[in-house]
């Protein structure tokens, strides 16, 4: 497994995420886009959305169960979840441990 693959579950998540969101609150896919925290395009509602349809991807993927939402309100949220690409080295850290 390498950061590519997690980067398309999360491009996927996104995309089935706005397919939700108003017209206006469609998220841009882009690696410089910020997810959350200042200037974060989604609020913790969007947030939670999001980790739940991550959740499920990775579990229909690998078959591994992850607690992404446990980093929701902790210290390390607005890092975590900044960008795409930070999230994605937080999801394969989680895959990978739970794979050992």
């Amino acid at each position: 497994m390498n950061l590519s693959i997690i980067t398309s579950i999360i491009r996927d998540a996104i995309k089935e995420l706005n397919l939700i969101l108003a017209p206006e609150d469609q998220i841009v896919i882009d690696s410089e886009t910020i997810l959350y925290g200042k200037n974060g395009v989604l609020d913790s509602m969007g947030i939670i959305n999001l980790t739940v349809i991550l959740e499920e991807m990775i579990y229909e993927k690998f078959n591994v169960e992850i607690a992404l939402s446990e980093y929701i309100s902790s210290s390390d949220m607005t890092e975590i979840f900044k960008n795409i690409e930070t999230l994605s080295a937080r999801i394969l850290a989680l895959v990978e441990n739970k794979q050992k």
